[in-house]
């Protein structure tokens, strides 16, 4: 139980971190790859990238939203005990 625990709360914003890093610098790398070899990458290459850089920033987002609820929730509770 711990590790499913220690998985859920540790793990994935992990997991979506490093996703995120990981889509910003194909991206950006691909950027540069085009301005300094035109159709070295190609519009696909670059549309696919694009897309899950998208992809990625929102569950970023999501996450970060529910670590903020949750701290919110839990302090709330602790001031009206």
């Amino acid at each position: 139980m711990l590790y499913l625990v220690l998985f859920l709360f540790a793990g994935i914003p992990l997991a979506a971190a490093v996703f995120f890093f990981v889509s910003l610098v194909r991206y950006c790398a691909a950027r540069k790859m085009e301005r300094c070899e035109p159709g070295s990458v190609g519009p696909e290459g670059l549309k696919q990238r694009k897309t899950l850089l998208i992809v990625s920033a929102v569950i970023a987002g999501v996450l970060a939203a529910v670590v903020i609820a949750i701290v919110v929730l839990f302090s709330l509770a602790i001031a009206y005990m």
